[in-house]
C-alpha cells in the first residue's frame, strides 16, 4: 500500500502528486461526505453517540497529504463537505455550522501540532508515533469543545460528556486512517506474505472467538497479541490496514449487539465509552509498535550502509566518511569515521544535524555530482568533497572528505622546481651567449697575431739565404700557421652563423648557378693539387638567402669532398627545383662515412677517426659551420653514404622558408 504523502526530494522540496487534479478534491469532497454521513449509525443501540467518526480521520490525512501551500484549501473543503453532511442528516444550520468548523479545525489544529517546527512530517520512529498520537487527541479535544458547546447551547445536553465521547470517536479515526498519510517511504524489506496470509487468518478467528455471539468473556485483549505480531513483522501500511480492519470488525459487530462490549448491565453511552476507548487503545498500540519498528529497520540500514562503506576499502586515514539521511531538508549525520569525527566535530549540534563549511560544500558536490575543492577559512587546508546519494535509498547520501593539502604543497613544489629549472636554462643560454662571444673576441684577437706570424712566415720562404734545416723549420711553421688561421676562421664564422640571418646580410634570390660556379673556382686549386676532378651537371632555381651564407655552406661541403676523394676521384654538383623545393647536392667518390659516425658528423670539433687516421686536414668545424649556415637560412642539409662508397651531401631549401630541422641519414 502506497503512503497518501507526496515523494520527498532529496533537497527536502516536495511532489504534490495528484493532489492538484480537481477531479480528486471532488471525489474527497464526496467522501467526506459520505463517511460523515456513515458516522451517524455506528453507535450502540439505544444511544446518539457514535463510537468511531470515519470522516474525522480521512479528513485529517488530506489536509496533511497536500502541500502546505494548499492546506487552507484542504480545510475549507473540510468545513464544506461537513456541514452538508450534517444538513443533510437533519440537524439545524446553526449546530450544522459549529460541527462543521469544529470538524475544519480539528483538522488543522491536528496537523500543526504534527508538523511544528518541521517541514514535513513523516513516521519513523517510536517518538514520531507519539507525537502523532498526542495531536490526535488534541485535534480530537479541540473538535470536542466545538461539540459540547453546541449540543450544551442548542439542544440541552451536557457539555463534558458530549465533548469526551465526540473528542474521543474522532481522535481514534484520525489515528487509524491519517497514519496512511505519513507513512514512511517504501523499504528495501519485503512483506512475507505467506506469514501474512496465516496471521490474517488467525487474527479473524481470534476476533470471532472474542467477539463471538455466544461469548461475554472479558477477553477483548486477545486480538492485540496478532496484531502485535504484524506490528512487528510487517511493513507499517500492512499493519495499520490490519488495525483499521480489525476496528471496523469490532464496531459493526457491537453496535449490532454482540461481543464483549454489549453488555446488557452497561448503559448504552457506557458501552460507546468502552468501545471508543479500545479503539483508541488498539490504535496507539498499534502506531507505537510501528514506529518501534521502522526505526529498528532505519538504524539496521544505517548499519548495513556503514558496512558497505568499510569493506569497500573506503576507509583510510587520509579520508573522512560521513553518512548522512536527509530529513525534511537538513541533513541529519548517522554514522563517521574516526577520520570525519575529527573533521566534521565543530560542524555537527547535540542533534546531529551537520551545518557548516564542510556541509555546504557536501551539498555542493551533490548537487553538481563532482568533486568540490575548497581551501577551508580557519586552517587553510585544501579539501576534497565527493556526495553521491546511497543506491536504493534517495534519503541517504554517502560523503567523502579528503585533506589534500600534502599533494597541493608537492605541486607547489614541483611548480617551484619548474621555475628552478627554468632559471637554470636562462642561466645557461647567458653561459652560452658568453662563450659565444668569447669565441668570437679571441677569435678576433688571435687572427691578428696569427696572420702576422703567417706573413712574416711567407717572406723568409721567398728569401734565398736560407739554409736547407731552416727552410724546413720555416715550412713547419708556415704549415701550422695556416691550421690555426684556419681554426680562428671557423670559429668566427660559427660565431656568426648562429646569430640571426639579418645580421650578417640580406636575404635575396640567389640563382644556384652563380653560386656553384663561384665555389668551383675557389675551389679549383684545391682540387688540381689532389687530383680531384669537379665536375658541375644540371644547375636549375634560385634560393631566397643570404649569398654569402649559401657560398660558404657549398664551399664546405665541396672543400670536404675534395679532402676525403683519393686522387683520380671525382666530386659532382648539381641541383633541381619542384614546387616544394630547391634541392643542391654534392657527392664524392671517396671512401664513405662509416655508419657510426653519421649521428656525429655535424657536431663541433667532431672528426670521423678515419679522418684522424689518414691525418685528413681539417679542424672538425666545417660541417657544424655548414648546418647553422643553413638552418638559419631555413633550410635543412643531411649526409647519407651508400653501400658502395661515396659521400652525399643533401641541402634542401623549401621554396618558401619555414622552421627547419636538421637531419642525418644513411642510404
Amino acid at each position: 500500500m502506497q503512503p497518501l504523502l507526496p515523494a520527498h526530494r532529496l533537497d527536502g522540496g516536495e511532489d504534490p502528486g495528484l493532489i492538484t487534479s480537481r477531479w480528486v478534491w471532488v471525489g474527497v469532497a464526496l467522501a467526506i461526505f459520505g463517511l460523515a454521513t456513515l458516522g451517524v449509525y455506528l453507535r450502540p443501540q439505544g444511544t446518539n453517540v457514535a463510537v468511531w467518526w470515519p470522516a474525522a480521520g480521512f479528513s485529517a490525512a488530506f489536509v496533511l497529504a497536500n502541500p502546505k501551500s494548499r492546506r487552507w484549501g484542504a480545510v475549507a473543503l473540510v468545513f464544506v463537505s461537513t456541514l452538508l453532511a450534517n444538513m443533510v442528516g437533519g440537524r439545524d444550520i446553526d449546530i450544522s455550522l459549529v460541527f462543521a468548523f469544529g470538524n475544519a479545525i480539528e483538522a488543522g489544529v491536528f496537523v500543526f501540532v504534527l508538523e511544528f517546527g518541521r517541514r514535513r512530517f513523516v513516521l519513523r520512529t517510536v517518538s514520531d508515533a507519539f507525537r502523532f498520537i498526542v495531536a490526535a487527541i488534541i485535534g480530537g479535544c479541540t473538535l470536542g469543545v466545538c461539540a459540547g458547546l453546541a449540543v450544551m447551547t442548542f439542544d440541552g445536553g451536557s457539555f463534558f460528556t458530549s465533548g469526551l465521547n465526540a473528542a474521543m470517536s474522532h481522535a481514534a479515526a484520525v489515528m487509524m486512517i491519517a497514519p496512511f498519510a505519513v507513512l514512511p517511504p517504501r523499504t528495501s524489506d519485503r512483506a512475507p506474505w505467506g506469514e501474512v496470509v496465516l496471521q490474517s487468518i488467525l487474527l479473524v478467528l481470534s476476533i470471532v472467538i472474542v467477539f463471538g455471539a455466544e461469548n461475554q468473556l472479558p477477553i477483548a485483549f486477545v486480538p492485540l497479541a496478532f496484531l502485535a505480531w504484524g506490528a512487528f513483522r510487517f511493513p507499517a501500511a500492512i499493519a495499520i490496514a490490519q488495525v483499521l480492519a480489525t476496528s471496523i470488525a469490532v464496531i459493526l459487530i457491537s453496535v449490532a449487539g454482540y461481543g464483549p462490549f454489549a453488555d446488557d448491565s452497561l448503559h448504552p453511552d457506557e458501552q460507546a465509552a468502552v468501545i471508543v476507548t479500545f479503539l483508541l487503545v488498539l490504535a496507539a498500540f498499534t502506531l507505537l509498535l510501528t514506529g518501534g519498528r521502522t526505526e529498528v529497520i532505519l538504524a539496521s540500514r544505517t548499519a548495513q550502509n556503514a558496512s558497505q562503506l568499510l569493506s569497500s576499502g573506503f576507509v583510510d586515514a587520509q579520508v573522512a566518511l560521513v553518512l548522512v539521511e536527509v530529513v525534511e531538508g537538513e541533513w541529519i549525520v548517522r554514522w563517521t569515521n574516526r577520520a570525519a569525527e575529527t573533521a566534521i566535530a565543530n560542524e555537527i549540534g547535540d542533534d546531529r544535524r551537520w551545518q557548516g563549511e564542510l556541509a555546504r560544500q557536501a551539498k555542493s558536490a551533490l548537487d553538481c555530482g563532482d568533486v568540490v575543492s575548497f581551501q577551508r577559512v580557519d586552517t587553510r587546508e585544501t579539501i576534497n568533497v565527493v556526495a553521491n546519494a546511497v543506491e536504493g535509498d534517495r534519503y541517504r547520501v554517502a560523503v567523502q572528505i579528503v585533506d589534500v593539502s600534502e599533494a597541493v604543497r608537492v605541486a607547489d613544489e614541483q611548480l617551484a622546481a619548474e621555475r628552478d629549472r627554468s632559471a637554470v636554462l636562462a642561466a645557461k643560454v647567458e653561459l652560452e651567449r658568453q662563450r659565444e662571444d668569447f669565441v668570437a673576441t679571441t677569435g678576433h684577437e688571435l687572427r691578428t697575431p696569427i696572420v702576422s706570424v703567417a706573413g712574416y712566415t711567407e717572406m723568409l720562404q721567398d728569401s734565398t739565404e736560407l739554409p736547407h734545416t731552416e727552410r724546413e723549420w720555416v715550412n713547419i711553421i708556415a704549415r701550422n700557421a695556416d691550421r690555426l688561421i684556419e681554426l680562428v676562421e671557423g670559429l668566427l664564422s660559427l660565431s656568426r652563423a648562429e646569430k640571426a640571418p639579418y645580421e650578417t646580410g640580406i636575404s635575396e634570390q640567389v640563382p644556384v648557378a652563380e653560386v656553384v660556379e663561384e665555389v668551383v673556382r675557389m675551389q679549383a686549386p684545391l682540387a688540381a693539387k689532389r687530383g680531384v676532378v669537379i665536375q658541375v651537371d644540371d644547375l636549375n632555381g634560385t634560393v631566397m638567402t643570404v649569398r654569402t651564407d649559401l657560398v660558404r655552406a657549398i664551399d664546405n661541403l665541396v672543400s670536404n669532398g675534395i679532402k676525403f676523394t683519393p686522387s683520380g676521384g671525382r666530386v659532382t654538383i648539381e641541383s633541381h627545383t619542384n614546387d616544394a623545393a630547391t634541392v643542391i647536392t654534392v657527392a664524392d667518390t671517396g671512401s664513405g662515412i662509416p655508419a657510426e659516425s653519421l649521428a656525429h658528423v655535424f657536431e663541433r670539433f667532431y672528426r670521423a677517426p678515419d679522418a684522424e687516421r689518414n691525418n685528413t686536414p681539417g679542424t672538425g668545424l666545417g660541417l657544424a659551420i655548414t648546418s647553422e649556415l643553413v638552418h638559419r637560412n631555413g633550410g635543412t642539409v643531411s649526409l647519407a653514404s651508400p653501400e658502395g662508397g661515396g659521400t652525399i651531401a643533401t641541402v634542401r631549401f623549401p621554396t618558401r622558408a619555414n622552421t627547419t630541422t636538421i637531419d642525418v641519414i644513411q642510404a
